[in-house]
């Protein structure tokens, strides 16, 4: 039996509402019908070939045709009251979906040789709940319903509002890392992420298990946060450490918007304990027409692993949004240069996001086996609920 669904959400109040459309109960009658018709052929050979095994089979099937009947039913109700608030404890639920679905074109070129690669791929199908349990503690939780690496949790974590402006956050969650590193990714601007962003921290970007602390208050915005330092998903820590990270961020004007921030990471890397840095700062101009982006970090262990991007998007078509960027790489063998341009179509009222990039790449160093070039054409279509 096949049942499609589809979840809407009022995001301005909060409510929770399922409904089924005609045209998806149609095709799930459809997918009934397939399954019946192929059943039928089975029902015929087994009247010629009555037996006890073959009433185990009938009896075995027939239950599983209750069991999918009852999940459909149980579906059916909560989609008989459109609209209707889900309540848990003192405040209400909310849910939000992304999926994004990519296909690509990659050149490489390393020692003389050009290696073509095309492919498509799934990058997240993203499911969120969040639901306020009182009046000042609230839960998250983020899923990669389709991950296929075994680790799908990207965000879990409980939040209690102490004060005014005051949070505290524990779990699984995302680090005061930058500009790029907290804009959710529904909203990020180019397909692939900055190189910057793979030198954040030693190991797992931007997420990782511990606590933080985050106050908010006018212009000034802090946080500060304590984290095991292996990544998401692990049980236990690789090693004895714990590693501390901040992030202050200042709005020196309002409008336009023009915001500085500055940030660090102190950890260790591995079982050793090697240390490992990361110092950083950032600084966004936004108004109606434009957003600037730039940031740069200082990071590594033992060998440099320092990057700077700076990225502008034109914001003043309405259904269209270009972006480029452009980002260095300084190791202590390489240097890369790297340029993207990228053409968004944002369709049915933002909900959909249509994306072509276009990324060329070149890494210059004294050693022959680390010069390369890259040419990558890359589309995306992205739904966010």
């Amino acid at each position: 039996m096949c049942v499609t669904s589809v979840l809407s959400l009022d995001c301005s109040r909060m409510p929770l509402s399922l409904t089924l459309r005609s045209q998806e109960i149609e095709s799930a009658s459809v997918c009934t019908q397939a399954e019946s018709v192929a059943q039928g052929g089975d029902a015929v050979r087994e009247r010629k070939t009555s037996t006890p095994a073959t009433h185990a089979r009938r009896g075995r099937r027939l239950r599983g045709h209750a069991i999918r009947l009852a999940l459909s039913l149980a579906m059916l109700v909560p989609a008989s009251a459109a609209m209707g608030d889900i309540p848990l404890a003192d405040g209400k639920v909310s849910i939000d979906a992304l999926f994004r679905a990519n296909a690509r074109v990659r050149v490489h070129t390393q020692w003389g040789f050009s290696k073509q690669e095309s492919y498509f791929y799934r990058n997240a199908a993203l499911l969120g709940l969040r639901a306020r349990l009182a009046s000042d503690v609230s839960l998250r939780c983020w899923f990669d319903v389709a991950d296929i690496r075994g680790k799908p949790a990207q965000d879990l974590y409980l939040d209690l509002e102490l004060t005014e402006g005051l949070t505290l956050r524990a779990g699984q969650m995302g680090l005061p890392l930058g500009f790029e590193a907290e804009t959710p990714w529904s909203e990020l601007r180019l397909i692939d992420n900055s190189i910057a962003s793979v030198w954040l921290k030693p190991v797992g970007m931007s997420r990782d298990v511990g606590v933080l602390a985050d106050f908010r208050r006018d212009r000034w915005a802090l946080a500060a946060a304590v984290v095991n330092g292996n990544g998401r998903n692990n049980l236990a820590d690789d090693n004895r450490w714990k590693d501390p990270c901040a992030r202050a961020e200042v709005q020196v004007l309002s409008n336009p918007s023009l915001v500085v921030q500055i940030r660090g990471y102190w950890g260790h890397v591995g079982g050793d304990g090697v240390p490992w840095r990361t110092l950083g700062a950032g600084i966004r101009y936004s108004n109606e027409a434009v957003e600037i982006v730039a940031e740069g970090q200082l990071a590594g262990d033992d060998e440099p692993k320092n990057s700077l991007y700076v990225q502008g998007a034109f914001l003043r078509l309405p259904l269209l949004e270009p972006v480029v960027r452009y980002q260095m790489e300084f190791l202590s063998a390489s240097t890369k240069y790297r340029a993207d341009g990228g053409l968004s179509f944002h369709l049915w009222d933002r909900a959909v996001k249509l994306m072509l990039n276009y990324a060329y790449s070149r890494t210059a160093s004294s050693i022959p086996g680390l010069r390369e070039t890259e040419h990558r054409a890359s589309v995306q279509l992205q739904g966010a609920l």
